[in-house]
């Protein structure tokens, strides 16, 4: 979870949020991948995990929820389908709004 930098005697630094360092001496961080994040000091890949309104494996491949469904907190967690009488109609979505009145959704 840090790096250093530059040579000398300086300390080793610690990676940002969102980024991660897994290699020993290393000279810099690596970016989480996309639509994902980690703690500032992480030290391998595992720890991004998805934002919200994506789902997948931590330090993996992290994909939108579809319209329909939703997922409101960072991690691994699989996106939800909107209850009846609620709607996402973009992808991504990390919530969902009511039905406007004098209208339904089934699931």
């Amino acid at each position: 979870g840090t790096y250093k930098p530059e040579n000398g005697s300086s300390a080793c630094v610690q990676c940002p949020a969102g980024l991660y360092s897994d290699v020993s001496g290393g000279v810099a961080c690596v970016e989480c991948p996309a639509h994902s994040n980690s703690l500032a000091g992480s030290g391998e890949r595992a720890r991004c995990v998805c934002n919200p309104g994506y789902s997948g494996a931590d330090g993996g491949t992290c994909t939108a929820c579809a319209i329909g469904a939703f997922k409101a907190l960072n991690g691994s967690s699989d996106c939800l389908p909107c209850a009846a009488g609620s709607y996402s109609a973009e992808d991504a979505a990390t919530s969902c709004a009511a039905c406007p009145t004098d209208s339904f959704s089934l699931s």
